[in-house]
């Protein structure tokens, strides 16, 4: 009964002194001793700091703006998130174009398709005249124009979106405005007399009599041969000869 009562007591002493060795380290961790008093951990001093004078005015701030690196510009903000600030096309330009280089264009890439009477594409004659009533808004020129560097933009009722969509890349931009000043000031006439022929002052012929297949047809103009790529045409080759008459529909 005795060791049993002495051992209870030493282990209750125990944890008596475990208690107090947790506490006293707990208020050592927080800075205090044992003996209740705060503990010295660091002396600092505290001096005031001057406030210092403004040296710009805050509209002077804002008009001065930020750059970005010493010695770098800063670069123009986007317009929005992905969109490209590259100019936009200039358009259609016809105060340097010319109309016999513009012929000559036509003939090595647009006459196969766009000739006189149906064909795989609008006819040639009378383009000009149709191309200024397609678009409310938009003149012949730049409906033209726009044909040329984007042809399924504006489609023709009848006619298929089978012209390459290449123009744009594969022909300069003075190309691409010598033919448009071409499609515009077209007529059979002047196609035969190159730039120089005017049609204001002609004077207009009678008609011609129909002819009969046996008779001959006396033509007298410019005749024009295109080939693709400038290739000179093979000797002995068969040609077929279309004549067109003042409205661009095959005469004779």
């Amino acid at each position: 009964m005795f060791k049993h009562l002495v051992f209870r007591r030493w282990l209750s002493g125990g944890i008596v002194l475990a208690a107090a060795f947790v506490l006293s380290a707990s208020l050592s961790a927080c800075g205090l001793t044992t003996s209740g008093e705060p503990e010295t951990v660091r002396e600092v001093e505290i001096v005031s700091v001057p406030t210092m004078p403004p040296t710009s005015t805050p509209e002077a701030a804002e008009a001065t703006p930020a750059s970005t690196i010493e010695g770098e510009s800063a670069a123009p903000a986007s317009t929005a998130e992905g969109e490209s600030t590259a100019p936009a096309p200039s358009g259609v330009d016809l105060a340097s174009a010319d109309y016999d280089r513009g012929m000559q264009v036509y003939l090595d890439q647009c006459a196969v398709c766009h000739g006189a009477g149906e064909g795989v594409g609008p006819s040639l004659g009378g383009m000009a005249e149709r191309a200024a009533t397609r678009i409310e808004g938009v003149s012949a020129a730049d409906y033209l124009y726009q044909s040329v560097i984007a042809p399924g933009d504006y489609l023709v009722d009848g006619f298929e979106d089978i012209m390459p969509a290449t123009y744009a890349a594969d022909l300069s931009a003075q190309q691409i405005n010598d033919v448009v000043l071409f499609m515009l000031e077209f007529s059979p006439e002047r196609m035969m007399g190159g730039s120089d022929a005017s049609t204001t002052d002609a004077t207009p012929e009678p008609a011609a009599a129909a002819i009969s297949q046996e008779e001959v047809l006396e033509v007298r103009g410019r005749l024009i041969q295109g080939t693709a790529g400038g290739e000179t045409i093979p000797a002995g080759l068969e040609m077929e000869l279309y004549v067109l008459d003042v409205h661009g529909e095959l005469a004779g």
